[in-house]
């Protein structure tokens, strides 16, 4: 039997849980939610097959174009990735590919969307390839910038440029870069593995002391074998990740 008040606890008792219920479906009424969208924790299909520990009270964790994880903030990766070229070109005193990779996200040719790294090769930081044309696989890979058996387009009309082959490299284009002329630094060998001594002193040095190489992103590979002294303006790749 109930005493007195009794009716008022039980209905306080059980009326919390879907008060709760309602509550924390509201924290993720998300605006444009996607159907098996790996960001919402009410979609439980994911298509990736990754899963990320995220922050459960974090609303951008979900409906932002990033996942929270215990080691900082990182971005869906692209299907379709896109390439584009630097609006501003720069001496061989790139910061490093770090600078470079930063440079990419502050250039006024960038899309709104996605995260670009800097298409670049150097002794120490990011290469492709230690063997001609990775011949030992993807473990040749340092913070390399290109996916395996992914189609990349141009930013601009998403003109299909190439799809990489399963080592992540653009070995057969279909399209160049671009239709103008443009050169852009890149620090490779014509197999893709790192050329010794022409990447700018890895990036950091704008004198005519040393030598970087580049290639006219109008023609076809996207790597070439021409060169210039690090105190020369050229453009950068950048390649969506």
């Amino acid at each position: 039997m109930f005493k007195k008040g009794s009716i008022a606890i039980r209905n306080f008792i059980f009326s919390k849980p879907i008060q709760l219920f309602l509550l924390s479906f509201s924290l993720f009424d998300c605006a444009n939610s996607i159907f098996n969208n790996p960001c919402d924790p009410l979609s439980k299909n994911y298509a990736t097959g990754v899963i990320l520990k995220m922050a459960t009270n974090d609303r951008k964790a979900y409906c932002g174009i990033s996942l929270t994880s215990d080691s900082g903030t990182k971005s869906l990766p692209c299907n379709t990735c896109r390439i584009f070229t630097t609006a501003v070109p720069y001496s061989g005193a790139l910061g490093g590919v770090l600078g470079a990779d930063n440079k990419c996200s502050i250039d006024t040719n960038k899309p709104s969307t996605g995260s670009y790294k800097a298409f670049l090769s150097d002794a120490i930081a990011r290469r492709a390839c230690t063997t001609a044309n990775c011949s030992g696989g993807t473990s040749e890979h340092l913070d390399w910038v290109m996916q395996p058996n992914k189609d990349y387009v141009r930013v601009t009309g998403a003109v299909p440029i190439g799809t990489t082959n399963s080592n992540g490299l653009l070995i057969t284009q279909s399209n160049s870069i671009l239709i103008v002329s443009v050169t852009t630094w890149l620090g490779f060998n014509a197999n893709w593995t790192t050329e010794p001594g022409l990447h700018c002193d890895n990036w950091i040095d704008g004198s005519n002391t040393f030598v970087g190489t580049l290639n006219d992103q109008s023609t076809n590979p996207i790597i070439g074998a021409a060169s210039n002294l690090c105190n020369n303006t050229h453009s950068i790749i950048c390649v969506e990740q």
